[in-house]
């Protein structure tokens, strides 16, 4: 167990140490990738709760990122909020929309549960497309502001800093609730509801609380795309980004909230690389989405077969199989060199 927190906590250092310093040496674009990676992490933590701790699977998750995003673009756009104070409303509202949402929903289990949030994500996604004098519909929704300091915009590396700071706080929150009571009876809900049921647990009570506070992860990312794009289209919001969020979290490592940085990162990076393969001339029309969907399927399967745990234990089981054996020599070596002296004084 130390060991194992000894890596998570190098691999923390090292990935504040990267994210820290990228802006200063990423284009634009680029930075985007990075910032997608924050975004993803943010839900990806969330989900973690929900999937890995309290046993729920959910596949809502893209319904609830659009919320956030949308309760930001509208207060802003069209209420002219403060952006700083639409920014703290998104989760919030995400939240109360994630209660209402699982309060008939979660009396279902297993795949009803997963195809009934995927239903919620597809009704959001035709009511931002159909709703045309709310939401601007197909066309999108222009004139969202950003946040600002000092009277100037947050924008680009600014921003960035914040969407990370955000990210991590996201994290440690998760860290916090796995570690505590409730997230104690999380887990044991999530082995054996009936035997939580007989010590006392309320577990209709839990699994609503921990659907509601992944919605609000979810909203809070939300808001924070809003505000960093300044433009909203229902296609940033198909049911099949709550898909690509489920595999996030399923290649991180659903056994570690820190899993949702590791498997965003792998995700959005492998997406991107896809993207840039399909601009190569020689690609058929429709063969990047048939590859991302193979490709992803591929990933996942591999995971499952190979790291059924994920890839951030696998890491760690290879980070402390590398340092044991590390130790080992150095215990060796230590023998070795003293033996000749151990010799002598016997003589």
């Amino acid at each position: 167990m130390t060991v194992r927190r000894g890596v998570i906590g190098v691999l923390a250092l090292v990935a504040a140490v990267i994210v820290a310093l990228l802006p200063r040496a990423l284009t634009p674009d680029k930075r985007d990738i990075v910032i997608f990676i924050g975004l993803y992490t943010i839900v990806g933590a969330g989900l973690t709760l929900l999937m890995g701790f309290a046993g729920q699977v959910s596949l809502g998750q893209g319904g609830f990122f659009a919320v956030g995003a949308y309760t930001v673009g509208l207060l802003t756009a069209k209420a002219h909020w403060n952006p700083w104070l639409a920014l703290i409303v998104a989760p919030v509202v995400a939240m109360a929309a994630g209660y209402v949402v699982g309060l008939p929903l979660l009396r279902l289990r297993g795949h009803h549960l997963a195809v009934a949030t995927l239903a919620f994500g597809i009704i959001v996604y035709t009511l931002l497309n159909n709703l045309r004098g709310l939401t601007g519909g197909p066309i999108g929704l222009h004139g969202i502001t950003q946040p600002r300091i000092g009277g100037a915009a947050l924008s680009g590396d600014r921003f960035y800093d914040v969407i990370w700071i955000v990210a991590a706080l996201s994290l440690v929150i998760a860290g916090n609730i796995v570690r505590s009571r409730p997230g104690r009876a999380l887990r044991a809900i999530a082995q054996h509801e009936g035997a939580a049921e007989s010590v006392g647990i309320n577990v209709r009570r839990y699994r609503l609380t921990i659907f509601a506070i992944a919605a609000a992860f979810a909203g809070a990312a939300g808001g924070l795309f809003a505000s960093y794009f300044k433009f909203l289209s229902p296609d940033s919001f198909t049911p099949t980004l709550s898909i690509l969020f489920l595999i996030i979290v399923a290649v991180g490592g659903l056994g570690n909230v820190y899993g949702a940085l590791v498997g965003s990162a792998a995700i959005v990076l492998l997406t991107e690389f896809l993207k840039r393969l399909s601009t190569r001339p020689d690609v058929p029309a429709r063969a990047p989405v048939v590859l991302q969907s193979l490709v992803y399927a591929t990933v996942l399967i591999l995971i499952m077969l190979f790291m059924s745990r994920g890839l951030l234990p696998g890491i760690q089981q290879f980070a402390g199989t590398l340092i044991a054996r590390a130790k080992g020599k150095s215990v060796l070596d230590t023998h070795q060199n003293e033996a000749p002296v151990g010799e002598l004084a016997d003589g």
